[in-house]
């Protein structure tokens, strides 16, 4: 089923190839029969892949939606609007971050401290990796750290394997572990 989902909803590519491969193959029947039924038929794939794109665009799935609180929580910090993370952690949120234990009242002052610290400039999410099972899911992914100090240039990548709740305000980030380092940049 998630394999369907996925397909339809959120990387509908291959139901695309499918569709043009079945125009293809319409085309050449009815090039070979010549009537006029057949050349009706042909407006049936590129109906059906205009289906799918709108539900597509309009069904966001629960994997689509945590990546995107992901990209805002990565997006806030980027500008700075550490008062924005809060609100994308539960309640009963923890984290493990240089081995430092993290609540969520204290997110938003680490959160400052470290840009400042470290002065990090962009903060990119990649590799992403989303499991939903019922309530919650994991997701793992890494974030590629640029530095932005004057006269410093570098960056890191740090691998994550989060874990998300689902709330009646959304889904909300539950439990962070330590992060790795991440192999490669």
């Amino acid at each position: 089923m998630e394999t369907i989902k996925q397909a339809f909803l959120e990387d509908p590519t291959y139901v695309y190839i499918a569709l043009g491969i079945a125009m293809l193959v319409l085309a050449a029947i009815g090039y070979e029969r010549r009537r006029k039924a057949d050349a009706w038929r042909l407006l049936i794939p590129p109906a059906l892949a205009l289906i799918v794109l709108v539900v597509s665009t309009l069904v966001q799935t629960d994997r689509e939606k945590i990546i995107a609180a992901a990209k805002d929580i990565s997006r806030s910090f980027e500008a700075g609007r550490m008062d924005q993370i809060p609100r994308r952690l539960d309640p009963n949120f923890t984290a493990t971050i240089d081995n430092v234990a993290l609540t969520k009242p204290m997110v938003e002052a680490f959160a400052r401290t470290s840009k400042g610290k470290y002065r990090i400039g962009k903060v990119s999410l990649t590799d992403v990796e989303v499991t939903v099972t019922g309530k919650q899911a994991r997701m793992k992914a890494v974030t590629r750290i640029q530095f932005a100090a004057e006269g410093m240039s570098g960056q890191t990548k740090l691998a994550w394997n989060v874990l998300w709740i689902e709330q009646p305000e959304g889904w909300l980030v539950l439990e962070v572990p330590e992060p790795e380092q991440a192999k490669g940049l």
